[in-house]
This record gives structure tokens, C-alpha cells and sequence, in this order.
């Protein structure tokens, strides 16, 4: 298997997905593929409001035995990189980008990590079933991946949600003024997250580690 895809292949791959929650099925079963119950795995994660968190404690449950999720703004990396095998690194997606504890992260510790990062994903409101969408989703996915040589195998973009009550201030004019301008829309609450999906998916893992374990280690 080969550890890193181009751009072309990576676009490709994102437009075959047009409903976040097939991509989330699809995420969790084809990571589960790649580790075993002897390796440990840490999910390391950015999130602002929590859907991020979600999205990776549902990944957390679909990988099974061996793997944790970790909050950037709780840990501390050196720690979770010394102790763990494989990563997977994620992060929401706001008006600035990615997280920025997550670009420290790659800033610091890229060489002794990157070969051992067997994904990355990230959380947004972006359509990826739009050319445009994908073309934007790919750039966010840079703002990780030109830290590394290449980009991670596994690669996916997942919903998020807004629920306006919980907005600062600024973060609330900030979106107010993107809707507007680039969705000619009015903000309003709404959810993209798939938790039910996230956990069939998670049980389809658990069920993979347990009775096939065969395959894992084939793949």
C-alpha cells in the first residue's frame, strides 16, 4: 500500500462522496482496514464549538480497540506522540481555517510524525459534491498536508453545524457576513453531523476486528 496519494488522485477520490454521511461510513470502515488491535492509536483533533469532537469520538468508536481521541487544547503533544503508534489528525474549519494549535502541531513535530499519520480529516460547512466545494475542501486539507511531504492515505471532509446561540459575537458577524455575500442566504442553525451514521459505521468496525481480523492484516 502506498503511504501518500497526489493531488489528482486525492480530488478524484473527494468527488466520488456526496452526502457527508456516506463519507463518514466510508472513512471509519477503510481506516479500520489499515490497524489492528496491537497498535495504538491517537485521534488528535481541533475543535471550536464541538462538532469537531463529535465527529472524532464517532470515528473513535468505528476504529475499536486501541484508539483515542484527543482534544489539541487539553493535551500535551510530545506525551500522545511518544505513547502512540498511528494518527489521525482533524480539525474544524472556520473563517481562518484550520485550527491553529493543529498547524503548531505539524510545525513542531512533522518528521517524527508524518509517517505514522495514516489520516487526516476535517469538519465544515462546505457542499464537497460541487467542483467548487471539492476545490475548497482540498485547500483546506493543504493547510495540514503541506507541513508533511505528502498527504495521508485517508482523506475526509465531514458536516458540521452552527447553532447561532452558541456563537461569539464576532463569530457570529463574521458568518452573518459570509452568508450574505457568498450564499446569499440569512444565517440560521443547522446540523450536518451524522451521529446515528458515525455509529453504524462504528459498529461495522467493531464487527471487521472481531470476526475478520484476517483481512486486517492482509490489507
Amino acid at each position: 500500500m502506498r503511504d501518500r496519494i497526489d493531488r489528482r488522485e486525492f480530488l478524484s477520490i473527494a468527488g466520488r462522496y456526496s452526502l457527508y454521511s456516506a463519507m463518514a461510513f466510508g472513512f471509519g470502515c477503510t481506516v479500520s482496514k489499515v490497524v489492528d488491535d496491537t497498535r495504538r492509536v491517537a485521534i488528535i483533533y481541533g475543535s471550536k464549538y464541538g462538532a469537531t469532537g463529535d465527529t472524532a469520538h464517532w470515528i473513535r468508536e468505528g476504529i475499536g480497540k486501541g484508539a483515542v481521541a484527543f482534544d489539541i487544547d487539553a493535551i500535551s503533544p510530545s506525551r500522545i506522540i511518544s505513547n502512540y503508534d498511528l494518527f489521525l489528525i482533524g480539525s474544524g474549519i472556520w473563517m481562518d481555517g484550520v485550527h491553529p494549535r493543529m498547524i503548531e502541531l505539524l510545525d513542531e513535530n512533522a518528521m517524527e510524525m508524518e509517517k505514522r499519520i495514516i489520516a487526516s480529516f476535517i469538519v465544515c460547512l462546505t457542499d464537497p459534491s460541487t467542483v467548487q466545494g471539492r476545490e475548497r475542501i482540498t485547500g483546506y486539507f493543504e493547510q495540514f498536508h503541506d507541513k508533511l511531504e505528502g498527504q495521508p492515505v485517508f482523506n475526509r471532509a465531514f458536516g458540521g453545524r452552527v447553532v447561532i446561540d452558541q456563537l461569539t459575537p464576532e463569530d457570529r458577524i463574521q458568518l452573518v457576513e459570509f452568508y450574505r455575500k457568498y450564499l446569499n442566504a440569512e444565517l440560521r442553525d443547522w446540523d450536518r453531523t451524522d451521529p446515528e451514521g458515525a455509529r453504524g459505521f462504528g459498529n461495522e468496525m467493531n464487527v471487521s476486528f472481531i470476526n475478520r481480523p484476517e483481512q486486517i492484516k492482509q490489507s
